[in-house]
C-alpha cells in the first residue's frame, strides 16, 4: 500500500466527494437506520469541498492524502493546518476486502511523519472517548500522544427571559 498527497486538487476533491464522502454517508445511514437526526452530521454539501479546494488547498491550509492498494484508492484523508497544529479533518476508507490493510491507521501515521518533517508540533484528533475501554479511545491513544484538555465555552441563554424582555420592549416602543 502507498500513501501519497494529492497533486491535483481540482480533480481529486471531486473524487474524494464522489467516492469517499458518499460512501461515508451511506455507511452512516445504514448504521443509524436512516434516522435523519443521526445522519445529518455526515451530510456535508459539495459546496463545502469546493470552498476547501478554492480557498484552503492553494494556501496549504488543507491537504488531501490517499491510500492506494494495487492501483485502487482505498482511503482518503483531508487535514487542516494552522500554525503548528494539524487538525484531523475528513477521513473515509473502503471496507470489505480492504479491512485488514488498516488504511485509516496508515493514513494517520503518514500525516504524523509528514507533519513532523514539516515542523508541525501537534496533531488534533478531535476528541477522545471518555470510556478507556472504547475502541476509539484505544485507537487514538495507540499513537502514544499526550491528551491536552481544551476548554469549551458554553453560553446559557435564558430564552424565557429574553422573550419576555422583547415583549416589554415592543410594548414600550408602541407607546411612543
Amino acid at each position: 500500500m502507498i500513501i501519497y498527497e494529492s497533486q491535483n486538487y481540482e480533480e481529486d476533491i471531486d473524487l474524494y466527494y464522489n467516492q469517499f464522502q458518499k460512501l461515508l454517508i451511506d455507511r452512516v445511514i445504514e448504521r443509524t437506520g436512516n434516522c435523519y437526526k443521526r445522519v445529518s452530521y455526515a451530510l456535508v454539501p459539495y459546496s463545502y469541498f469546493e470552498m476547501l479546494r478554492d480557498v484552503l488547498f492553494p494556501k496549504k491550509m488543507a491537504r488531501l492524502f490517499f491510500a492506494e492498494y494495487n492501483g485502487v484508492k482505498i482511503g482518503a484523508l483531508i487535514n487542516f493546518y494552522y500554525k503548528d497544529t494539524i487538525y484531523l479533518g475528513h477521513t473515509s476508507v473502503l471496507r470489505g476486502e480492504y479491512n485488514g490493510l488498516n488504511a485509516y491507521k496508515l493514513l494517520i501515521w503518514h500525516i504524523i511523519v509528514d507533519g513532523k518533517k514539516n515542523g508541525f508540533k501537534n496533531l488534533d484528533v478531535a476528541g477522545l472517548h471518555p470510556d478507556e475501554t472504547h475502541g476509539q479511545y484505544h485507537f487514538k491513544m495507540g499513537f502514544n500522544g499526550q491528551v491536552k484538555e481544551i476548554g469549551v465555552y458554553s453560553k446559557s441563554y435564558r430564552y424565557d427571559e429574553i422573550k419576555h424582555a422583547k415583549a416589554i420592549y415592543n410594548e414600550l416602543r408602541g407607546l411612543k
